[in-house]
Parts: C-alpha cells; structure tokens; sequence
C-alpha cells in the first residue's frame, strides 16, 4: 500500500482515466488498500477493476484512511472485506474533511461494524457529492450502509444513491446506517436488520 501512518500520501495522483486491472491485497494486516493513508492530497480519475482486497480494520480498494484532501472521479469493483470495523468499497474511513464526488463502488463489501458500500465511515465536515454504490454490503454488527456505514458530525451527502442489498443487525441502512445531511438521494436496495433502528434510507437519522 502507498503511505504509512507516520509517512501519508499529501501529494496528487492523477490515474489519467486507466484502469488498474486485478488488484489483489490479501492478510490480516490494518489499513489495506491501494492508497493505505492519505493526508491532504488528491487522488482523481483512478478505476480499480475486479480488485479483491482483505484486511482487518479499515479498508478500503481504494484508500484505507483518508485524512482529509479530495477525491474526485474514481471507482472500484470487486470485493472488499474486513474482519474488524471501518470497511469499505472505495474508502475505509474519511477521518477528516474530505471532499469526494465523481465517485462509485460496484463491490461486495463485508464487514463487522460500520460498513458501507463506498465508505465505511465519513468523519467531521466531510463532503460526499454526485455518488453512488450499487454492490451488496454485509456487516456482522451495527452501523451498515449501502453507501455509507456511519456519516458523523456535519457531513454532506448530496445527489447520491445505493442499489445493493443491506444487511447487519441495528442502525442499518439502504442508503447510510447512522447519519445526517441527506439531500437529493435515495436506496433502492433491500434492508435488513436484527436490531433497532433499520431503514430503506437511513437506520438512524439524527440531528
């Protein structure tokens, strides 16, 4: 994976509209992805195509940790799986501010606890704009959605939506398990839920 924790991507990778072909990260090892941490950079027209990647906490196909930066124009289809939390089919975790639009995931993504079929989890002021993730999302626990596990604080989702299948036990979601600021979106997937607080769009929806 490109970046560590103590050494993070901040710089601009620009794909140019290629495609990378089979990528395949297999372990048991924390942040797993293409990018595995990415501090205040840009990462734009990038397509991963039939990637398998596998972890334990926090990843993501294309990057695991996104401290905040931009990313703009990418995708991802494949399987993307978790033993632990933070899982997702483009991104783990935004940890802070990140802007993303342009973006998909037609994955399979499974994981525990908060996971989502683009992102896992998207933190403080995130924006999450002209989106969208059409592939089954699984999650052992709580905070599963089909586009976004959890969207915390005052994070933006906007001109989005989700297709896949949703299934986890509660705050579970079709289109984001726990959230806010939804507009302009909608979840055509089914939903399901062994807990409290499961929903077509939202499992949880909060001020």
């Amino acid at each position: 994976a490109i970046g560590t924790n103590s050494h993070m991507f901040a710089s601009s990778f620009d794909g140019n509209g290629y495609k990378i072909s089979n990528l395949k990260i297999s372990g048991t090892q924390d942040a797993q992805g293409l990018f595995a941490y990415l501090s205040n950079g840009t990462i734009k027209n990038v397509s991963l195509e039939n990637v398998d990647v596998s972890g334990g906490n926090t990843v993501g196909a294309l990057v695991s940790v996104a401290d905040g930066g931009s990313i703009n124009n990418c995708n991802a289809s494949g399987s993307v799986t978790g033993t632990g939390y933070q899982v997702g089919g483009l991104i783990g975790v935004d940890s802070s501010s990140a802007n993303l639009q342009n973006c998909y995931a037609n994955a399979d993504v499974k994981g525990n606890e908060r996971v989502g079929g683009l992102i896992g989890i998207a933190a403080s002021t995130s924006t999450i704009k002209k989106c969208f993730a059409t592939g089954n999302v699984t999650g052992s626990a709580d905070k599963v959605g089909g586009l976004v596990g959890v969207a915390y604080n005052v994070s933006d989702i906007e001109n989005c939506y989700a297709t896949g299948n949703v299934s986890g036990t509660g705050n579970v979601g079709g289109l984001v398990g726990s959230g806010r600021n939804i507009a302009d979106s909608y979840a055509t997937g089914k939903v399901t839920g062994s807990g409290e607080n499961v929903g077509g769009l939202a499992g949880q929806a909060y001020e």
